[in-house]
């Protein structure tokens, strides 16, 4: 993920962590940021890497020279880790991954956060995405509207729907404003 900032796919790369912590399993967290920008924190036992990649590019040529770093970069983390597969948030995130996963035989799941169409990317970075998303394991989405798009506009047939999940018990308050 690009970081580990108050967000909600972050909130839920925290989750999944501690999940698969307490299942017994080796997890490690990668991102993009520095950690001096972490606003949540991962639970013990969670291994902890960044590439130190992440900030905006500014200029198209910038940006495929900052995006291979992080392909190469993340690439070198994963070699290292050795992980059975790798779990990526948001768009950026999810094509690196994908790239850095290349030959390596580590299948990824991208999981896509936002209804596609409303992302705002131009036509170099849709193109990139829609090729990897196509080398994915798995595109996560949230939302069968959300899943329909990629099986249209993308032609992409990886494509499962997991809305966000919720705790429970639910807990029982008195509505606040």
């Amino acid at each position: 993920i690009n970081s580990l900032g108050a967000g909600g796919a972050e909130r839920t790369v925290v989750k999944l962590a501690a999940h698969w912590l307490a299942q017994g399993h080796a997890v490690g967290v990668v991102t993009q940021a520095s950690r001096s920008l972490d606003v949540l924190t991962l639970p013990v036992g969670v291994s902890r890497f960044t590439t130190d990649t992440g900030g905006i590019s500014g200029h198209w040529l910038r940006a495929v020279v900052r995006n291979l770093r992080r392909v190469l970069r993340l690439r070198h983390v994963i070699r290292d880790f050795r992980p059975d597969g790798v779990i990526a948030f948001l768009p950026t995130a999810n094509v690196v991954a994908v790239l850095a996963c290349v030959g390596l035989s580590v299948p990824v799941i991208a999981a896509e956060r936002m209804y596609p169409a409303h992302l705002g990317l131009g036509w170099l970075q849709r193109s990139v995405r829609d090729r990897a998303y196509a080398r994915a394991a798995a595109v996560v989405v949230q939302t069968t509207r959300s899943a329909e798009w990629y099986r249209r506009t993308c032609l992409l047939s990886n494509v499962v729907v997991i809305p966000n999940g919720i705790a429970l018990p639910l807990v029982v308050a008195e509505p606040a404003v």
